[in-house]
């Protein structure tokens, strides 16, 4: 999924970087579904070590906290923002798909083995993670960009790895600042997790860093 850009906050992400990003995605998968491979495994590590110190020479140093101040000041990290999901330039994020009509977000989601807590299923904090996007995400494409107050998620059975799974958000219920998501994992009798949130809606001295999108 690509997510939308926001104007105004952060830099353009470099397609090579989304790419870069697909590669790191794909060998963590995999250097953790091998066993016996101990020859492959060191190849690999010189193979990202030397990878890893061709690119030292580009790196840049941290700079002040700038969230909500664009870009930054020239000559410190880039500070890139695509929306409030794990976006496709981190090699964690897990594979969405999804979509807001009728103020209603729908969508499929799939977890690789880096989300793995217990044997073949999904750790609860990821879980709660996931959570925590999608809820923030439908309210944004609602446009309230409130804020995560609270968020409590209720875990009904494990949820699986290597599995598309459907998703769907609501609004429960919106006064003043105050916004109450909800949202469910899994459909019909195959529900794994719900979560609710409450979000809070800035006030007019805390704009927040995704108000303005494109």
């Amino acid at each position: 999924m690509r997510q939308k850009p926001l104007r105004g906050v952060g830099q353009v992400v470099p397609e090579e970087l989304v790419a870069l990003a697909s590669s790191v995605r794909e060998l963590v998968d995999r250097m953790l579904r091998v066993e016996g491979a101990g020859e492959a495994l060191r190849l690999a590590r010189e193979q990202v070590d030397a990878a890893a110190r061709g690119l030292s020479p580009h790196v840049l140093p941290e700079g002040p906290p700038r969230l909500g101040r664009g870009a930054g000041p020239e000559g410190v990290r880039p500070y890139y923002v695509e929306g409030v999901m794990l976006p496709r330039y981190l090699p964690q994020s897990p594979e969405f798909e999804i979509s807001t009509e009728d103020a209603v977000t729908r969508g499929t989601v799939l977890f690789r083995v880096c989300f793995e807590g217990p044997p073949g299923c999904v750790h609860g904090g990821h879980v709660a993670s996931f959570f925590d996007q999608i809820l923030g995400h439908h309210n944004l494409e609602l446009g309230r960009p409130a804020m995560t107050a609270s968020l409590t998620v209720h875990y009904r059975r494990p949820t699986p790895l290597f599995t598309r799974l459907p998703f769907e958000v609501r609004t429960l219920r919106s006064e003043g600042r105050k916004v109450v998501t909800a949202g469910t994992l899994g459909s019909g009798d195959r529900i794994f997790a719900e979560g609710e949130g409450l979000f809070l809606l800035p006030g007019a001295r805390q704009p927040h860093p995704l108000a303005s999108r494109a």
